[in-house]
């Protein structure tokens, strides 16, 4: 496999496929309530999941789809599997609580990738992986994860509420500190990053203008 020649380069053109090669555009509310009413769980999922390709020349480093698990996104997930498996009201209250207290604890980001080699696919090492992850603000304040594993639910379940799932990628599960407030209205964006020698690619949440 080719390398990079430098970072910088590939970065830009990483950022250029991870933003501009979209159809549509989506955009999101930056807000850190639980909202009242829901809208369908597929239009949601696709408003909070960027996509992300990161080249060197002509090969295919590092692919991803990365879902935030924002309010929004976890009240229609909550609905979603209320629908699908029909859960009694006690359940679903269970549910919600467990996620209301998920969302004050964290910013979760479930994250489905693919390394072209595949050894390289080892975000499960935690400091000992070849790849780095920061969360940013749109003051570009940033912070690492504090925890990233794998998910380990059947792939038939996790396809089923993140259907960009795809037969060679790893499902993980990676969690951010509160130390920055990438929900704050009135923030404009928020972006996530990988980056390792090959390169960096860099996928943006941007907020939806005119609330």
């Amino acid at each position: 496999m080719k390398r990079a020649g430098a970072i910088a380069v590939v970065f830009a053109f990483a950022l250029v496929l991870a933003t501009g090669c979209a159809k549509k555009v989506y955009y999101v509310q930056l807000s850190d309530a639980w909202p009242s009413k829901t809208r369908e769980f597929d239009d949601v999922a696709k408003s909070w999941t960027r996509h992300g390709r990161l080249m060197s020349g002509w090969d295919k480093v590092l692919e991803f789809h990365a879902t935030f698990m924002s309010p929004e996104w976890r009240a229609a997930y909550v609905a979603e599997r209320t629908k699908l498996q029909r859960l009694r009201q006690k359940d679903r209250a269970n549910l919600t609580e467990k996620h209301t207290a998920a969302a004050k604890k964290f910013h979760e980001v479930e994250l489905l990738l693919s390394t072209y080699e595949q050894r390289e696919n080892d975000l499960s090492r935690g400091k000992r992986s070849m790849w780095r992850i920061w969360l940013i603000d749109g003051d570009g304040k940033q912070v690492v994860p504090v925890s990233i594993k794998k998910d380990k639910r059947p792939r038939g379940v996790i396809n089923q509420y993140f259907p960009d799932l795809h037969d060679f990628d790893t499902a993980y599960v990676v969690r951010f500190p509160r130390t920055i407030d990438v929900l704050r209205s009135g923030g404009k964006q928020f972006s996530l990053r990988i980056a390792s020698a090959h390169g960096a690619v860099e996928v943006v949440w941007l907020e939806r203008a005119g609330k």
